[in-house]
């Protein structure tokens, strides 16, 4: 067993295992309540479906499947790339966070997690969060996490999203938040590596510097910021179902981005009308029938959806 390299031991009925010297084991699929292996030259480690309830690796590893496993309490010396999905996990203490801080890519899906506060990890650049029971995000959930890259937090309950919650995120790349309970997003600053950003609810695009893609469909929005076309960003494409409850005078926002194109699944005469009066980069892939005579433009309150202007100052002489 000396020269012996990879061992693949998978759907056997193992309730224990000793130690060998090896670069690659899997032992998903078995019975495994306790695992006690201390290996300096495994790499990848797969332990996936088993019954694990506290772990302990004190050597380096590459890969660490634990997936479908009653994890209660872990700590890794040095981890790149963790599953940890469907565990059961409600919350993260500070041991087991402290066990993590030297992960990079960390998923943490299908699990009971309602809240977290992430410590310094400076290593963690993909933090994968679907299927959760987070109801709301806050700005010192990942405060701390400065080189992260990807953030998923599709498919939990989010209701509310906290001012400036992603301000410290500034090398984000992609940031997926459907299938979440958002009516209304506060509009979202200090991206400036953002290159997809997954919204299937309301969203705003204010400052928002390297956007590529937006896909926002299958929703029912009722609240828009009248800030949602006001960005920086280059060759952005926006992606809704329809929006027939959108002030169509946030449309004029458009004219002045070229680099913005919005795409629709349905259009109406109204929207197909202003998008060849402004200029508007618009597709769609269907549209209403009998456009061709259509004609109609409501008149804007001026200054509201205006991006050099402010709005909290508009608001406010509205209110005067």
């Amino acid at each position: 067993m000396i020269y012996l390299q990879q061992l693949n031991l998978k759907k056997n009925f193992f309730k224990n295992f000793t130690n060998y010297n090896l670069q690659n084991v899997n032992l998903m699929q078995n019975l495994l309540e306790v695992f006690d292996l201390d290996v300096p030259s495994l790499k990848n480690l797969y332990l996936n479906h088993n019954f694990l309830k506290i772990l302990d690796i004190p050597f380096d590893l590459f890969y660490l499947d634990l997936f479908d496993n009653q994890l209660k309490s872990f700590r890794f010396k040095k981890v790149t790339k963790i599953f940890l999905n469907s565990n059961g996990i409600k919350f993260l203490s500070n041991e087991n966070l402290d066990g993590l801080k030297n992960v990079s890519e960390l998923y943490l899906a299908s699990n009971s997690i309602e809240s977290l506060e992430f410590p310094c990890f400076e290593f963690l650049k993909n933090l994968i969060l679907f299927s959760n029971k987070f109801k709301r995000v806050e700005k010192i959930f990942f405060k701390n996490l400065f080189n992260l890259e990807e953030l998923n937090l599709n498919s939990n309950l989010i209701e509310f999203i906290e001012s400036d919650s992603f301000i410290f995120n500034s090398r984000l790349k992609k940031l997926v938040l459907s299938n979440n309970n958002l009516y209304h997003l506060p509009e979202l600053h200090a991206f400036k590596s953002l290159e997809f950003f997954l919204f299937i609810n309301k969203p705003t695009f204010d400052q928002l510097d390297s956007l590529n893609i937006s896909n926002l469909r299958f929703n029912s929005f009722n609240r828009y910021s009248p800030r949602l076309f006001c960005s920086n960003s280059q060759n952005l494409e926006v992606y809704l179902t329809r929006i027939d409850n959108m002030d169509t005078c946030i449309l004029k926002q458009l004219s002045k981005n070229p680099n913005l194109t919005l795409r629709l699944e349905t259009a109406s005469c109204q929207i197909e009308y202003l998008a060849k009066k402004y200029q508007i980069n618009l597709k769609y892939d269907f549209i209403e029938k009998n456009c061709k005579k259509f004609k109609y433009e409501k008149k804007c309150q001026k200054d509201l959806f205006d991006c050099s202007k402010d709005v909290k100052l508009f608001e406010k002489r509205q209110k005067n």
